[in-house]
C-alpha cells in the first residue's frame, strides 16, 4: 500500500504544482502595474481554483479507487452494480452472467471505478462520507474535518461559482464588475489550506490496515 501512497502523493504535489503555474502566469500577465487586476486578468485565478478542488478530488478519487473494492459489505452494498443503470445496487443471475469466468474482485473493482467516475466532492460532507467509506474511524475523520470543514466548503462553494456561474456578479451598478472580486493571496491561502488537509489525509490513511 505504501508505494500506492506514494504515487499519490507524488501526483497530488504535481497537481498543487499545476495550480501554482496558473497563479505564476496571472503575476507575469499583470505585472508590476498599479491598481487592481481587471477581470479578464483575474480569470487565471479563477481557473487556479478550478484546478485546485480537481486535485483534491483526483486524490480523493485515487484513495478510493484502491481502498473501496476492499471495503467492508456493508459499505459495497451501497456502491452500483457495473453492469447496471448506475443506481441498481441489487443483482439477479442474468445481471451476473455477463460476467462469466470473471474473478468476484475483477466485478467488484469494475463497479468501484464506475462508481468512482461518477462521484464529485462538492462539500465537506461528501469528503467525510468517503473517508469513512475507505476505513477511517470516526475519530481520525473528526479531527480531519473539525479542522478543515470550514476552510474546504468555502473554497469549494466558490469553485461552483466559477464553475457553474462563472463567477458572475449579481451586484449591478457603477463600480461594480461583471465578476466576483477574487484576489491572489486569497488563493495562494487557499492552495495552502489544500496541501495541507490532502497531507493530512494521507498520514491518517497510513495508519490504516495494509490491502
Amino acid at each position: 500500500m505504501e508505494d500506492m501512497l506514494v504515487t499519490l502523493e507524488e501526483r497530488f504535489r504535481a497537481n498543487l504544482d499545476r495550480v501554482r503555474n496558473v497563479v505564476t502566469l496571472y503575476d507575469r500577465v499583470t505585472g508590476p502595474a498599479p491598481g487592481p487586476p481587471s477581470v479578464q486578468e483575474s480569470e487565471l485565478l479563477r481557473v487556479a481554483v478550478v484546478f485546485l478542488h480537481a486535485a483534491l478530488e483526483d486524490l480523493l478519487r485515487g484513495l478510493a479507487e484502491r481502498r473501496l473494492p476492499a471495503a467492508s459489505s456493508d459499505v459495497l452494498s451501497q456502491i452500483p452494480f457495473a453492469g447496471g443503470d448506475g443506481r441498481k445496487t441489487t443483482l439477479t443471475l442474468g445481471d451476473l452472467a455477463a460476467y462469466r469466468g470473471q474473478p468476484v474482485e475483477e466485478v467488484i473493482s469494475m463497479s468501484v471505478i464506475a462508481y468512482i467516475g461518477r462521484s464529485s466532492y462538492n462539500n465537506p460532507d461528501d469528503i467525510a462520507r468517503l473517508l469513512g467509506q475507505i476505513g477511517l474511524t470516526k475519530e481520525a475523520r473528526k479531527r480531519l474535518m473539525g479542522a478543515r470543514s470550514a476552510d474546504l466548503s468555502i473554497i469549494m462553494s466558490r469553485r461552483h461559482q466559477i464553475a457553474h456561474r462563472l463567477d458572475r456578479n449579481e451586484t449591478s451598478g457603477r463600480g461594480h464588475h461583471a465578476a466576483t472580486s477574487i484576489s491572489k493571496t486569497r488563493v495562494a491561502g487557499w492552495i495552502g489550506i489544500v496541501r495541507q488537509f490532502g497531507k493530512e489525509v494521507l498520514d491518517e490513511v497510513r495508519t490504516l490496515p495494509p490491502i
